[in-house]
């Protein structure tokens, strides 16, 4: 699960409940390269400001591998509801997610964010579901 900015749906409650009832928590730490990790979030404490501003764990978290993963929650800048996602640009959660069918994905995206149509390139990695406010909406199965 991402650990949420300031602008983005707020991630810090799911994440403190989601511990606090013995839930194993994965948060991402973006790497040089445009490469992402993830790591086990034991404690909320442990997570550092790193560059601009980003909440990422601290030097000695456990890294978890990708094959561990089940479900994977993603921020937006907008998303369809057909699962395309308009990201930052940084490509880090595209290059993480590709080649992981068994992780399902869904992008937490503000109802009056959806957008009708977005540009989707061939590295880009749809989302499974799209969360809102309001509504869960599961992508239909492509033919």
């Amino acid at each position: 699960v991402y650990v949420s900015l300031d602008w983005e749906i707020d991630t810090h409650a799911l994440i403190k409940e989601a511990l606090s009832s013995g839930k194993t928590v994965a948060v991402p730490k973006c790497l040089p390269g445009g490469r992402m990790e993830v790591y086990r979030l034991k404690d909320f404490h442990q997570l550092k400001a790193q560059m601009l501003g980003i909440l990422e764990p601290e030097e000695g978290a456990d890294k978890i591998a990708e094959e561990r993963l089940e479900l994977a929650l993603i921020p937006c800048l907008s998303c369809t509801k057909d699962g395309i996602r308009l990201g930052q640009g940084g490509g880090y959660y595209d290059r993480f997610l590709a080649g992981t069918p068994w992780i399902d994905k869904v992008a937490l995206c503000r109802e009056s964010l959806l957008s009708a149509n977005l540009p989707c390139e061939e590295h880009d990695v749809r989302m499974d579901a799209v969360l809102t406010e309001t509504a869960f909406l599961r992508r239909k199965e492509q033919s």
